[in-house]
């Protein structure tokens, strides 16, 4: 089931700010104000997994079309062009050297560490 009404996250930042994927985009509520941040950051599509804050406080956006950077009110899309998305992208986490790791397709398993993308593959 698909609905412009569901939540797939909420994430509270170390700023205080409320962050909520969903099938309508990317939202932060701080101040007592609620903002479509995917279409001011330039995010894609409107299917939002996932929003995670690595340990140097940056915010890192899963979604249908991509894996984002973001960065004040600019998203970057790391996986653009780099790998095949599908179905998008899900679960996000950050290991202990500061790597970014991230499921794609819902299958297969990545890591970003801020240069490159590296696919990590069964043997």
């Amino acid at each position: 089931m698909s609905s412009t009404k569901i939540v797939h996250n909420i994430f509270e930042d170390s700023n205080g700010t409320l962050w909520f994927s969903s099938n309508a985009g990317l939202f932060s509520y701080a101040s007592d104000s609620l903002i479509n941040v995917s279409k001011k950051a330039g995010i894609q599509t409107n299917f939002v997994n996932e929003v995670f804050e690595d340990k140097n406080g940056e915010l890192w956006v899963s979604a249908k079309n991509g894996l984002y950077n973001l960065t004040g009110n600019k998203a970057e899309n790391i996986t653009k062009g780099k790998i095949e998305t599908g179905k998008g992208i899900g679960s996000l986490a950050e290991d202990k050297d500061g790597d970014i790791w991230f499921v794609a397709d819902q299958h297969f398993l990545y890591t970003y560490n801020g240069e490159k993308i590296i696919e990590h593959k069964k043997t």
